[in-house]
């Protein structure tokens, strides 16, 4: 595989705010390192042409096929240690009476036997200050073809992947045997034998030592091994100002919390803490029940946005819950930099370690009910017996230690209280903090719904809103806030930039509602419905609406057949006429009070039949 746009090895570039650095480049793949960190990546060219093609993707060389050799990488570090101590430690970065008194300090940290006047740190700054780049070197490129013929230098990839690099310990002869086999084979050994080159022994050698280490280190001892090897690579992470760089993790507190209605213990609450590397200041917090998740991730994360601004990069865990969900979808959309900690390393999150052992020894095992560290302290304390907290007293109580203990005791490493650290860095860049109404939609996770009736559904519940109903059937976005599901908030479908609140239909049940209560709760009725299937029987509703429809069924039955034996036995209206003259042989129809005596009788019988009728009828 070509390298179309000439990489090359000690290219620095920047994505997505973060700077990584060319550590490799073999055999149609590139390894690459984070410059703070020293993550390790691992890809083809052809995906790290889809990289540099990225619009968050730009070079620290604006001469693309500059090569940077290892005094150019020196000489960079070497000019950002002065600045960068310049721009920490001096109001005006570029004072030269000042940089005359620090330099001195900075050349013994760094052995610098030559170091720079104070008019070059100060060009600079000047230099760093309008682009973060101008303190690259530039070097011409160099000579980029091949030696040999590209079909041996294809032979030669082959028998180096498929003897070298593997677990076996196999030696530079055992590929040339390899090469010149595939050579006699293909007939090249004898037809073109004067017209190609062939590798020698010492070739093969010095491209097994042109191996990534990474490469040879993953396939003969496996991939933790090659991290654990190629880790010096980075460079430890460390924070100048407010904010640059913070650290995210979730701690399980040694102590048992009881419940607050009946005083039972229910278990041992979680903190999830984000430390400001720069001051070492705790800006942001949160102690629940729930386990590590994204949900409780991001109430930490919005008490920092909302009491103390938008980081420039952050470290998390490297939790499952982290990924691919609304945490980083926040920090993309606040161009949150996430630099992952290195796997099996126990100096990726040490400041945020650090703390959780402070917090520890100085609060929590300090309280009744604690679990000490391992049973072996515990000894024969009953932690469960001893327990009275409840989780909002031991909210309330790292409230009050960080604020008023940690915050103002002097950190054994930076040598200054967090909180006048705090202060000093921001006055020289203030924080871009967010108002809590922001935070409340930016924090809310998008889901597609449809409008049904003025309502719109999620996991089960209803939420409402009247100016919902003219939208009926229309596919919306509801932002749901996974803390609090009392209410959502829906897109207006024809403006961009509206919302419209729909509260829950059943707001004593949503009322603080977590999705993590929410689901769980789902789980346990699932389960007790199952247990009701069981105990009552599988089919037994189906079986009692068979009796029930029998049973109606029955009953119509019955009623149609007194229906009809009513119907059968209904009076007819008698012939009047023929009546009267049986009774009355001797009839004369032109007598007056005959004819009205025809008339009545006929009346009373019609009237008695029609009232019959409407008894049969009820």
């Amino acid at each position: 595989m070509t390298n179309k746009y000439n990489y090359q090895v000690g290219h620095v570039f920047d994505f997505y705010g973060s700077s990584y650095q060319i550590a490799d480049i073999s055999y149609g793949s590139i390894r690459y390192s984070a410059i703070k960190g020293g993550k390790v990546f691992r890809v083809s060219i052809s995906q790290f042409d889809q990289i540099s093609a990225h619009e968050k993707f730009s070079w620290d060389s604006t001469n693309l096929p500059a090569r940077l050799n290892i005094e150019a990488v020196k000489n960079r570090c070497r000019r950002q240690s002065y600045v960068s101590a310049a721009i920490k430690e001096m109001l005006n970065p570029r004072n030269e009476r000042h940089l005359k008194k620090l330099i001195p300090i900075i050349a013994s940290e760094l052995n610098d036997n030559n170091p720079p006047s104070a008019k070059t740190v100060g060009r600079w700054v000047r230099r760093f200050q309008q682009d973060s780049r101008g303190l690259e070197d530039k070097r011409p490129s160099g000579n980029m073809t091949l030696r040999y013929d590209p079909l041996i230098e294809q032979l030669i990839l082959e028998a180096i992947n498929k003897i070298y690099l593997k677990k076996e310990r196999r030696s530079a002869k055992d590929v040339e045997a390899y090469l010149i086999g595939r050579l006699i084979e293909t007939g090249l050994m004898i037809t073109d034998q004067e017209s190609i080159t062939i590798p020698t022994i010492r070739t093969i050698q010095r491209r097994i030592s042109e191996l990534d280490p990474y490469v040879v280190m993953q396939a003969r001892q496996g991939k933790y091994a090659a991290q654990r090897y190629v880790r010096s690579a980075g460079r430890t992470l460390r924070s100048y100002t407010a904010l640059t760089l913070v650290q995210i993790d979730t701690h399980v507190l040694d102590i048992i919390v009881i419940d607050e209605l009946t005083g039972e213990p229910v278990g041992r609450p979680y903190l999830v803490c984000i430390i400001d590397i720069a001051t070492r200041m705790v800006v942001g917090y949160y102690v629940s029940l729930f386990p590590p998740s994204a949900t409780t991730t991001l109430a930490a994360l919005a008490y920092m946005l909302i009491h103390y601004g938008i980081p420039a990069q952050i470290v998390p865990d490297n939790g499952v819950e982290l990924k691919n969900t609304s945490f980083s979808r926040v920090c993309s959309s606040l161009y949150i930099s996430i630099v992952r900690a290195q796997v099996q390393d126990p100096n990726g999150k040490a400041h945020i370690e650090s703390f959780f052992r402070t917090l520890t020894y100085a609060l929590t095992q300090k309280i009744p009910g604690t679990t000490f560290s391992n049973p072996a302290q515990r000894g024969s304390y009953d932690s469960k017996d001893n327990a009275c907290f409840t989780l909002e007293e031991i909210r309330l109580l790292i409230h009050e230690w960080i604020h008023n203990i940690y915050h103002k005791s002097i950190h054994r490493t930076t040598g200054r209280a967090p909180e006048i650290a705090w202060k000093d860095e921001i006055k020289i860049i203030v924080p871009n903090k967010l108002s809590e109404a922001e935070v409340q939609v930016l924090l809310r996770q998008p889901h597609k719904r449809t409008i049904h009736n003025g309502t719109v559904v999620f996991e089960h519940l209803i939420y409402t809103s009247h100016a919902l109903s003219v939208f009926e059937g229309e596919v919306v976005t509801i932002m749901v806030d996974e803390l609090d599901l009392s209410f959502v908030y829906v897109n207006h479908p024809e403006k961009a930039d509206a919302n419209i609140k729909a509260d829950s239909v059943d707001p004593e049940y949503t009322r603080g509602l977590t999705i993590y209560e929410h689901r769980e709760s789902l789980k346990i009725k699932s389960e007790l419905s199952k247990k009701d299937i069981n105990a009552i029987g599988k089919y037994t509703l189906q079986y009692a609406r068979y009796l029930l429809l029998e049973r109606i069924n029955e009953g119509t039955k019955i009623a149609r057949k007194w229906l009809r034996s009513v119907m059968n036995k209904a009076i007819q209206p008698p012939n009047v006429e023929q009546a009267v003259q049986q009774k009355y042989p001797a009839h004369n129809p032109d007598d007056s009070t005959d004819s009205r005596l025809i008339q009545a009788t006929t009346t009373n019988n019609q009237d008695e039949f029609t009232s019959i009728t409407l008894s049969m009828d009820n």
